[in-house]
């Protein structure tokens, strides 16, 4: 307002150029959840999950395992916290690396000016490999892995099996490990045996969801000998113990009961 005339001014519009700033993030692996705290409102429709990469070290230099998303997706609100639901590949590849998101000292986050835009198009401040962010909450995975399904080909002696996630292959003990022809655990059934190739039953698979075991020449030769076990899908059974398997976080698998094997 001008005093001596009596007219209102206009001030010139400044437009917002401030940057927004990632301040802060949290990472679940429990509910496979990672959320991104910003200094201001972002725009969500701009947000791009591929720009960010966890790494165990705060300083660039000094990283040796890292990961970059792939696969997941984020809430589309706007807002100045963004929700990134972890799909299972990104998941399951943070936990097949093992000094990467296990515990709050070597969970840290770098993101490229890329990753998203405040409301009025600012892009968000980068932070370098070399200056990396560390977490706030880190909430570790404890839930066990269970068994989804499981496939024998008796003839060439490959079981595969199914996991909810990843599974530390080198945790393979193959004695807790039942194959039984019914449902009943009195009937026919056979524990895999130990030991190394070609008379045990080993596995050679990397650390994923899916885990194939090579049956031994012992297990083989004991199932192909028994007419009413491992005949066909009807007569395929398997139950195992906690002790059988681990994830990536050394949780034990989800036992299955003799009583109610999984066919």
């Amino acid at each position: 307002f001008d005093l001596g005339s009596g007219k209102v001014t206009e001030e010139p519009f400044t437009k917002d150029k401030a940057l927004p700033e990632l301040w802060a993030f949290d990472l679940n692996l429990r509910e496979h959840r990672l959320t991104l705290y910003f200094s201001e409102t972002v725009l969500a429709k701009t947000f791009r999950f591929e720009e960010i990469t966890l790494q165990n070290r705060q300083n660039g230099s000094e990283v040796t395992e890292s990961y970059k998303l792939q696969f997941s997706k984020a809430s589309k609100q706007d807002y100045h916290t963004i929700v990134v639901d972890l799909h299972q590949k990104d998941t399951d590849a943070i936990k097949a690396l093992t000094d990467l998101g296990t515990h709050e000292n070597n969970t840290f986050i770098s993101i490229t000016n890329l990753l998203v835009t405040d409301m009025n198009d600012n892009p968000v401040e980068e932070i370098f490999p070399m200056m990396a962010k560390s977490v706030q909450i880190f909430t570790e995975d404890k839930i066990p892995p269970r068994l989804l399904s499981f496939n024998l080909d008796i003839d060439s002696g490959d079981m595969r099996l199914t996991f909810t996630e990843a599974i530390n292959a080198s945790s393979l003990n193959t004695t807790a490990i039942r194959l039984q022809a019914t449902k009943s655990s009195a009937s026919d059934w056979r524990l895999l045996s130990a030991g190394s190739a070609p008379n045990g039953s080993v596995t050679n698979s990397l650390d994923l969801p899916e885990l194939s075991i090579e049956l031994g020449i012992n297990d083989l030769n004991s199932l192909k000998k028994n007419s009413r076990l491992t005949v066909d899908k009807n007569t395929s059974y398997i139950a195992l113990t906690k002790l059988a398997f681990k994830d990536m976080n050394a949780n034990r698998v989800r036992s299955i009961s003799n009583e109610t094997p999984r066919r």
